[in-house]
C-alpha cells in the first residue's frame, strides 16, 4: 500500500480529540487501511507521509472483476474436467481451438477432428477425403486417386488407371492402347492403332495414308510428289530444279546464283559476291566486295571498307580515324581529339 503506515504516536495530528476516540474508519485510516479522515489527509499532504492514489478499498474494487473472472473460469474448468470429458487430464478450456477440443479419445492428439482418424479406422491425422478409412485401398490416399473400388494400380486416379480393362495400368484411357491394337499407353490420336503407319504417331504426322516418310506430317512429307521426303512443300525442291528441301524464297531454283540462298542475299542478279545482300556487296561499283556502301571506300579515296566518318578520305590526317579525333585540321598530335590536345595553346603536345 502506498499510504502511510507509521504508528499513531508518529503521525502528526491536528488539534482535536485523540486518535483512539475517533471513528473507526479514521483510526483505520491512520494505518492506511480505510478511508482517511480530513485531518489525516491534510497532515499527510503537509508532511509528505503518504499517498491516496490506491486505497485498499479501491484496490479491492479494481481486483474484484478479475477475481470473479478467475473463479468463473475455475468453475468452468471443474465442470469440463469432471462432468464433460471422462478421463481428461487437462480441462477442455486449455485446448487450442474448439475443433481440437480436449483431444482425448481415439485419434491423433492435438489434430483437428476433420483431419484425424478419431471417428473410425484409418490413417490418424489424415483427412477423411484422403484416407482409406472407409474401405480397402491405400491408406491416406484420396478415393479419387485410389484403387479402392476395383482392380488397378492402388493410389492412381481411375481416369489414369487400367482398372476397367486391359492396358497399361495407371495410364489414362485416352492415352492407353486398351481398346485396340497399338502402342500401349499412347493417345489414340497419336497411335497407329487404326491403320498402317508408325505406331504411336499422330495420324496427321504419319505416312499411314500414302507413300512417304512414316511418322511425318503430310504438310512436311514428299508423299505427294517428287522431292525430299519429310520436308514441307514450301521448303522442298519438289516443284522445280534447285536445292532439295530448301524454301523457294531461299533457293536458286529460279535462276543462276548460290543454291539455297535468299534472292535478297544472292548475287543471282548481277556481278558481286555470291550469297551476299546487295546492300552489303560491291556488285554495283568498285570497292570491297561484300561490304556495305556506307562502310566502303568505293566512292572516293580512303581506307577501303571504312566508314567515311572514320576515314581520312576527305583531307590530310590519319586514315581511318574520325575527323573529330584526327589532327587533320591543325597542329597537334595526329589521331587525338582536339579536346585532349595542346593544339590551341602552349603546353605538352598530345
Amino acid at each position: 500500500m502506498l499510504t502511510s503506515l507509521k504508528p499513531p504516536h508518529q503521525i502528526a495530528t491536528a488539534p482535536g480529540p485523540s486518535w483512539h476516540i475517533r471513528p473507526w474508519w479514521a483510526r483505520l485510516g491512520q494505518y492506511g487501511w480505510g478511508v482517511r479522515s480530513r485531518d489525516d489527509i491534510r497532515d499527510a499532504d503537509i508532511n509528505h507521509t503518504g499517498s491516496l492514489v490506491f486505497s485498499p478499498g479501491a484496490l479491492v474494487c479494481l481486483l474484484l472483476p478479475g477475481i470473479l473472472s478467475y473463479k468463473g473460469r475455475a468453475v468452468v474448468s471443474f465442470v469440463n474436467t469432471y462432468l464433460g470429458c471422462r478421463g481428461c487430464v487437462r480441462p477442455r478450456s486449455q485446448a487450442v481451438s474448439q475443433h481440437q477440443r480436449c483431444a482425448h479419445g481415439p485419434g491423433a492428439a492435438g489434430e483437428d477432428k476433420r483431419r484425424s482418424g478419431a471417428r473410425g479406422p484409418g490413417a490418424a491425422g489424415e483427412d477423411k477425403r484422403r484416407s482409406g478409412a472407409r474401405g480397402p485401398g491405400a491408406a491416406g490416399e484420396d478415393k479419387r486417386r485410389s484403387g479402392a473400388r476395383g482392380p488397378g494400380a492402388a493410389g492412381e486416379d481411375k481416369r489414369r488407371s487400367g482398372a476397367r480393362g486391359p492396358g497399361a495400368a495407371g495410364e489414362d484411357k485416352r492415352r492407353s492402347g486398351a481398346r485396340g491394337p497399338g502402342a500401349a499407353g499412347e493417345d489414340k490420336r497419336r497411335s497407329g492403332a487404326r491403320g498402317p503407319g508408325a505406331a504411336g504417331e499422330d495420324k496427321r504426322r504419319s505416312g499411314a495414308r500414302g507413300p512417304g516418310a512414316a511418322g511425318e506430317d503430310k504438310r512436311r512429307s514428299g508423299a505427294r510428289g517428287p522431292g525430299a521426303a519429310g520436308e514441307d512443300k514450301r521448303r522442298s525442291g519438289a516443284r522445280g530444279p534447285g536445292a532439295a528441301g530448301e524454301d523457294k524464297r531461299r533457293s536458286g531454283a529460279r535462276g543462276p546464283g548460290a543454291a539455297g540462298e535468299d534472292k535478297r542475299r544472292s548475287g543471282a542478279r548481277g556481278p558481286g559476291a555470291a550469297g551476299e545482300d546487295k546492300r552489303r556487296s560491291g556488285a554495283r561499283g568498285p570497292g570491297a566486295a561484300g561490304e556495305d556502301k556506307r562502310r566502303s571506300g568505293a566512292r572516293g579515296p580512303g581506307a577501303a571498307g571504312e566508314d567515311k566518318r572514320r576515314s581520312g578520305a576527305r583531307g590530310p590526317g590519319a586514315a581511318g580515324e574520325d575527323k573529330r579525333r584526327s589532327g587533320a585540321r591543325g597542329p597537334g598530335a595526329a589521331g587525338e581529339d582536339k579536346r585532349r590536345s595542346g593544339a590551341r595553346g602552349p603546353g605538352a603536345a598530345g
